[in-house]
Parts: structure tokens; C-alpha cells; sequence
């Protein structure tokens, strides 16, 4: 079984959803879903945008870690 994704796991904890946290970081609903759902990486700008967001919680290198595992 694979585990969710840290983004995901982050707005699971938070109650923020996947459209709010898109609007806040200013990308679309729809990019945000494709990264949750491992189905398109990310950018190092935008894990590091990830990780201002979330104070850090959600960190730029596991972000890239897990594109890397795709």
C-alpha cells in the first residue's frame, strides 16, 4: 500500500483543503491535485513555496524525494 503523500498528509492534519492551499501557494486546484496524486513532480520552487507555506512542516527535500520515487 503507498503511503500518502507529506502534502497530503499535512492538509489532513490541518483541515486546509487541497483548494485553499492551491490559491494560497497561487497554483491551480488542478496542478496541486496531480502532485498530491503523484501523477506530475514538482519544481524545486515550487517545494521550496510548499515548504514556506506550511512553516516548514512539509519540507522541499522530502517533497522532491517523493517526485524522485515516481
Amino acid at each position: 500500500m503507498e503511503q500518502a503523500h507529506p502534502l497530503s498528509e499535512w492538509l489532513n492534519k490541518t483541515g486546509e483543503s487541497q483548494a485553499d492551499f492551491a490559491r494560497r501557494i497561487n497554483v491551480s486546484e488542478s496542478h496541486l491535485s496531480l502532485i498530491v496524486g503523484r501523477k506530475r513532480g514538482l519544481s524545486l520552487k515550487l517545494a521550496a513555496k510548499i515548504e514556506e507555506a506550511t512553516n516548514r512542516k512539509v519540507p522541499a527535500a522530502k517533497l522532491v524525494l517523493v517526485g524522485a520515487s515516481q
